[in-house]
């Protein structure tokens, strides 16, 4: 695939105009812009006949964001940032602890003075190239927007003139059209519309096609849905950088082979595009078959909302107790005067003299309450996560069994989504290459490691005490408590601190048993084995009588 001339192209492409419809759906939802979100559910001042329909038309139209509003009505629409909250929770359990990217290989150094061997150094540059802060939020980053809109791009960029290493940017998937080969990345298009301030009858699009060993760059001049004519890059300030980097053809060769690009799905299949070759690869949104959920939760808060609105305490007088103005002005109520004269010849319900009555809703606190945290956890389930995960109150009394059920839920659907991620070591190691190249530093020839926390959150005391349980039974060394509480160390890091561990604890080579605990020594003498040997002769021989130098 080539970035095509221009002309009467429709974009992003027809092929994909499903799925980047559904991505607007969940992107709404993510944002959690109300306006958009009635927009997007077709809330017009003028009702559509849809919205009084049965069946899935008439529920489509007729969201709650999106029901036709009753003339006059002021209608308070509210809305609980649900989806944000299931994608931020996602990324927090896949990067709240940072997952490490370490170089194969055995140890390297027999003692932590020992000098460093090819492969530390190439291990040293990871960890100023990978395993930095920056890439931790990027991951963080990564890891949100995969939940929101079922996957994400990263991509590579670099300028030796004011980087000192080769970085990786977030490209999210709605700005991405891609290509798979054998259930791979083949190639992918990013595209951004760029700003044309100064000439909105136009909409400027930069294109980059990633393709194993160069990425092409092209500018078009066209509308809200077409790509226009393809212009020379320079036309515009955003892209005329690019135009003493590019060939003729308009493309940057990298000098490495592999893809500057990478994908990463959220979760797999993506049930409603299944059977399409071009968008099964695709990843699932968390959000998939829960937008519902997110809708009704939104409504019954605006119900309790709307309860404590319409319970504002209100009294109705007689219009005798009101004071009138001047010439149109009207009458008016004086709330702060304390005695009235009572009026016997109106009554009120009850008989008595009426003068005021009062007026005050009861607020369904509870019924309301119960209905949005029942339909709060219904979504958090469904998109994998346990309640309690993200800050719920678990009600009742329960059992460890259903506590363990629980915890287990998110660990599971972390570890699924821990599995795509680590996908990512071909694009690690064209990432240090490229940086080599691109620094001339030694480059690594095999691919990387991702190394994941074992938890999202370790529990250092917790760890703590298992250990040292551990280590008082025997049953683990001092290199596997180690292993236990750093998991993403590399065996290099862990057998360093193995021997610091030692000198510490002044423990060195393994001491003779003999001079440590003053039994005798039991190694056999030569007159020893003599003994030995000539009573397994006579032994053979069927001698019975036993040889008293055998005592």
């Amino acid at each position: 695939m080539t970035l095509p001339d221009g002309g009467n192209i429709a974009w992003p492409p027809k092929q994909f105009k499903d799925y980047f419809d559904l991505l607007d759906v969940y992107n709404d939802w993510y944002v959690g812009d109300v306006e958009r979100l009635q927009v997007e559910y077709q809330q017009r001042p003028i009702t559509h006949r849809g919205q009084f329909n049965g069946g899935i038309v008439g529920w489509g139209t007729r969201a709650w964001l999106g029901k036709p509003p009753t003339p006059g009505e002021a209608r308070a629409r509210l809305h609980i940032p649900l989806a944000a909250d299931i994608a931020t929770l996602s990324a927090d359990y896949l990067f709240g602890e940072a997952p490490r990217v370490v170089l194969p290989g055995d140890r390297a150094r027999t003692t932590e003075d020992a000098p460093q061997t090819e492969r530390d150094r190439l291990q040293d540059r990871v960890e100023k190239v990978i395993n930095t802060s920056r890439f931790h939020s990027l991951l963080l980053e990564g890891g949100e927007v995969a939940a929101a809109l079922g996957g994400v791009y990263l991509r590579l960029v670099w300028d030796p003139e004011t980087l000192s290493t080769v970085r990786a940017e977030v490209v999210h998937t709605d700005a991405a059209v891609p290509k798979f080969k054998f259930g791979d990345l083949s190639s992918v298009v990013f595209w951004s519309e760029l700003d044309n301030s100064d000439d909105d009858k136009h909409v400027w699009r930069h294109l980059e096609e990633h393709r194993p060993g160069e990425i092409e760059h092209a500018l078009y001049k066209g509308d809200d849905s077409h790509l226009g004519q393809r212009v020379p890059l320079n036309e515009r300030p955003d892209t005329e950088w690019l135009a003493p980097l590019v060939n003729k053809d308009s493309v940057l060769l990298t000098g490495v082979t592999g893809l500057t690009a990478a994908y990463v799905p959220n979760m797999r299949p993506n049930k409603m595009f299944r059977k399409l070759g071009h968008l099964a690869l695709l990843g699932q949104s968390d959000f998939a078959d829960i937008t519902q959920l997110f809708d009704a939760v939104d409504e019954t808060w605006s119900s309790w909302m709307r309860d404590i609105r319409i319970a504002k305490a209100r009294i109705v007088v007689a219009k005798e107790y009101l004071q009138s103005g001047s010439f149109g002005q009207g009458a008016t109520f004086d709330y702060d005067r304390e005695v009235y004269e009572g009026m016997t010849a109106i009554t009120g319900p009850n008989g008595e003299p009426f003068g005021f009555h009062a007026h005050q809703f009861q607020i369904r606190t509870q019924e309301h309450s119960d209905t949005v945290r029942d339909l709060r956890e219904q979504a958090m389930r469904s998109a994998g996560w346990t309640p309690a995960s993200a800050g719920g109150e678990a009600q009742g009394v329960r059992t460890a069994t259903e506590v363990h059920a629980d915890e287990r839920l998110s660990d599971r659907t972390r570890d699924k989504k821990i599995n795509y991620w680590k996908t990512l070591t071909p694009f690690f190691l064209t990432w240090l290459q490229l940086d080599a190249l691109v620094y001339s530093l030694a480059a690594p020839k095999e691919e990387p490691e991702f190394r994941f926390p074992a938890e999202s959150q370790v529990d250092v005391e917790k760890m703590a005490r298992t250990t040292a349980a551990l280590r008082q039974a025997d049953a683990a060394s001092v290199e596997t408590a180690v292993r236990m509480n750093h998991p993403d160390w590399d065996g290099d890091t862990v057998n360093t601190e193995v021997d610091r561990i030692y000198k510490e604890k002044g423990i060195g080579t393994a001491a003779d048993p003999t001079q440590l605990t003053g039994l005798p020594n039991t190694d056999p003498t030569a007159a020893d084995i003599a003994r030995m040997r000539d009573r397994m002769a006579r032994e053979a021989a069927g001698e019975a009588t036993p040889n008293p130098e055998d005592a």
